[in-house]
């Protein structure tokens, strides 16, 4: 077991000055020599309880809080918390429960209509060079959606990737997941049709592909991205002189 942490000699001093006076008067004794205060470390020079560790008693409880002081009308709501599909918005109000102040929320339905494919692509980038230049993406792949696992305010879609335009690092070929940071976009990507798809990659392997609404192309698949794609990744990369695997070849 653990060693208790004694009293500090200053905190043993200020309880033999309040208590030796009342032993004395009512035992006819002196502070107890098992207990004598020169025995107790002194605070700069080891480790014990301080006096400022030591809580009264005498410490006054929190003052008692009327209705008055304490409830509030309720606030206004505050945004959905998904831009489409179903999502909810919050407000609260304070109310006076037992002589202190609780905050309660309530939550309300909203944008329960569908986000629809055709919005949810216009959130993110349409795939060009300018955009290339400005986000620097690391990854651009044509692939499938397989499946969709929604979560609050993410998504993971397993793609099945048919083509590699470009990537920082190997990508394989097949079945892997995306990692999306909006629902919009992972309920509404149709598993029948291709996709362009750019966003960003970490450094593990297999590598963690992540799109997201603020720095992501995706668009459906046109078979003028299998040459435009890896040319801006060469204007872009060469310029940087960053090792690129473009088309299954090595570029720089």
């Amino acid at each position: 077991m653990a060693k208790p942490v004694p009293p500090c000699q200053s905190v043993c001093e200020d309880a033999r000055n309040i208590a030796e006076p009342i032993i004395k008067r009512f035992n006819n004794q002196t502070w107890p020599t098992a207990l004598a205060c020169n025995k107790f470390p002194v605070h700069d020079f080891g480790v014990c309880i301080k006096p400022s560790s030591i809580i009264s008693g005498t410490s006054t409880p929190p003052p008692i809080k009327s209705r008055e002081e304490c409830e509030t009308t309720w606030s206004s709501w505050g945004n959905c918390s998904r831009e489409c599909n179903a999502g909810y918005a919050k407000r609260y109000r304070f109310i006076h429960i037992e002589g202190s102040c609780s905050k309660i929320n309530e939550l309300n339905p909203c944008h329960l209509k569908d986000c629809g494919i055709k919005y949810c692509l216009n959130r993110f980038d349409k795939p060009s060079l300018w955009q290339f230049r400005k986000r620097r993406y690391t990854f651009g792949i044509r692939a499938r959606v397989i499946s969709v696992e929604q979560f609050d305010t993410s998504a993971k879609v397993l793609v099945r990737i048919s083509e590699v335009l470009f990537a920082k690092a190997h990508i394989k070929k097949g079945f892997t997941t995306l990692h999306i940071n909006s629902t919009c976009i992972g309920a509404n990507l149709i598993s029948t049709k291709d996709y362009i798809i750019m966003g960003h990659m970490d450094a593990n392997y297999p590598p963690h592909l992540t799109i997201s609404l603020s720095d992501s192309a995706l668009d459906e698949w046109k078979s003028r991205w299998r040459t435009h794609v890896p040319n801006w990744a060469r204007k872009v990369w060469r310029k940087h002189k960053e090792l690129y695997i473009i088309n299954d070849y090595v570029s720089t």
